[in-house]
């Protein structure tokens, strides 16, 4: 893919920030509608599965009705209601056809007629006076024929846990006599059965009996629900249904929304409550979704103003592709543009100045050509030191900065060895500079050899701006040190000295190891032109 730079650039800036705008600004629109919408929505779906509740609950209230009134109407029933007393036949007959009775989760039942007499199942056993001990005559209340659902602990028959009680006045359909009473336990598994369907939504589903009681509830195990809770839910429900609203909505903090729908023939309640968790689960999901469809829009918003930012700004890159070139001394590259615009006129123009300044130029050319070489020339031969001392500086302050003193110190010898040597070109320079100079070059050597010597170099102070030739010294300092201590390991010493004998100037070099042979020293005598004894300056001094 091409680089995308210049005006290419700034087009693309520009169109990319209008997108970016307006998607943003679209997101929130969107974002907020869409926010409400799942509200809505959500409610909505909720409203139905809790709808869906009551109506089975109303279900089941109708088939244990009719539970109820077939037996009424069984003959059995009847009979025990009239005046004499039921035989043992009778009594068994009763008791089996309540046994087979059509409720599904029945636990047992309890059947007094107008006399008093208890008839139960084989197993189980009880008292009328726990019956009435219990509350459920007194939940019959003074209902003729209607069936009671009551939800409340086995106090007939002492078993652990909460039933719901469905009980009915019987009463002879024939003889005005008391009414008996008839009651069956069913487990929790009818409410169970109940929410079956509703266990598989997110939200928590709910029975609540008569007084608001809780009966059953989904999702026990992943959603806590305190009593307080409960007792807040209860209260705001029993506003609702003091004031004659048996089905409503509305929002309890901390929890989140509460549907809420009783049943009129049963008094039970069914009970949706939509936890927050929910709303902002799908509030992301909705998001997530929303980022999806943007990115793919971004990507092929991307993609179409690379595309078209290309083809509009193709001749301004050519143009400027061009410039370049002949910026860069290329005077081949010509545009053919065919825009019908003003570009080109401009691409026409350029053409023209390129072909003119192209014959300058080799003017130009001609006219330099011999003073540009003898230039070349002369700078191949030159060489800046003020380079390399920065360099050895930038060396130093890393060692310092490190603390190499080591490092430091050679670099630092090394420095004014340099300086001396290149000495801005000159051949002569002062005594002075000429010791400094076989000074550092001593340093340099006492680091390679690890203190292998120590030196004194000793001067007369008037003889230190003698000009003499310049680096005279450090090939004798080096035959000193490579060959006077090339059998020692310790305590070598040099002694340099400078002094002035009458009209000649001497220079002394002697080490601690032992002397050059004589024949050595004529040998040397005889390599040289003149005698390494004397050598006369224009200053008018000797030097030895």
């Amino acid at each position: 893919m091409k680089k995308i730079h210049g005006i290419q650039s700034i087009f693309l800036k520009y169109v990319l920030t209008l997108l970016t705008i307006a998607m943003v600004l679209s997101g929130i629109g969107i974002g907020t509608l869409l926010g409400k919408n799942v509200n809505q929505a959500t409610v909505s779906q909720y409203t139905y599965v809790n709808d869906r509740i009551a109506v089975l609950l109303q279900n089941e209230y109708a088939r244990t009705d009719a539970v109820m009134k077939r037996c009424l109407e069984s003959q059995e029933i009847q009979d025990s209601l009239r005046s004499r007393q039921p035989d043992s036949i009778e009594k068994e007959k009763l008791e089996l056809m309540l046994s087979y009775a059509d409720l599904k989760y029945l636990e047992t039942y309890v059947y007094v007629d107008n006399k008093q007499n208890l008839y139960l199942q084989a197993y189980r056993d009880t008292s009328y006076e726990k019956l009435c001990a219990s509350g459920l005559k007194q939940a019959l209340g003074d209902g003729y024929s209607k069936i009671c659902w009551i939800w409340t602990k086995d106090k007939v028959f002492g078993r652990e846990g909460n039933y719901l009680f469905i009980g009915r006045f019987m009463r002879n359909m024939e003889f005005h006599h008391e009414p008996g009473m008839l009651f069956f336990q069913i487990n929790e598994g009818i409410f169970q059965n109940i929410l079956k369907e509703a266990a598989q939504e997110d939200g928590i589903c709910m029975i609540l009996d008569t007084d608001r009681k809780l009966c059953y509830r989904t999702h026990k195990d992943s959603y806590e629900f305190s009593k307080k809770q409960q007792q807040r839910l209860r209260s705001k429900i029993a506003k609702y249904k003091n004031a004659g609203i048996l089905q409503g909505r509305f929002d309890v903090k901390g929890l989140g929304t509460i549907l809420f729908q009783t049943v009129s023939d049963s008094g039970f309640t069914a009970v949706t409550l939509i936890p927050d968790s929910i709303f902002h689960a799908v509030a992301v999901r909705n998001l997530i979704i929303l980022l999806g469809v943007y990115a793919v829009i971004a990507v092929v918003a991307v993609i179409c103003s690379v595309y078209f930012s290309r083809r509009f700004t193709r001749p301004v890159t050519q143009i400027s592709n061009a410039m370049k070139e002949f910026e860069g001394g290329d005077f081949s590259s010509h545009l053919q543009l065919h825009t019908n615009t003003e570009l080109d006129t401009i691409g026409n123009a350029f053409n023209n100045m390129v072909k003119n300044i192209e014959q300058l130029v080799q003017e130009v050319k001609e006219n330099e050509c011999a003073l540009r070489k003898s230039e070349l020339s002369s700078l191949k031969y030159q060489i800046n030191p003020h380079f390399l001392y920065n360099t050895l500086d930038t060396i130093y302050m890393l060692a310092r900065m490190n603390g190499e003193e080591v490092t430091m110190k050679m670099i630092q010898a090394l420095s004014k060895f340099m300086k001396v040597s290149l000495s801005k070109g000159s051949d002569v320079i002062p005594v002075a500079d000429e010791l400094e100079h076989v000074k550092s070059y001593m340093e340099i050597q006492k680091i390679r050899n690890n203190d292998l010597f120590q030196y004194e170099i000793s001067c007369e102070e008037h003889l230190k701006q003698v000009p003499v030739l310049k680096l005279i010294l450090q090939p004798l300092v080096e035959n000193a040190i490579k060959h006077g201590f090339a059998k020692i390991y310790e305590d070598g010493r040099i002694w340099i000295r400078v002094c002035q004998d009458q009209e000649e100037l001497v220079f002394q070099i002697e080490n601690n190891v032992e002397q050059m042979q004589l024949e050595i020293i004529e040998l040397i005598q005889m390599m040289g032109e003149e005698e390494l004894s004397a050598v006369r300056c224009k200053t008018g001094i000797h030097r030895r």
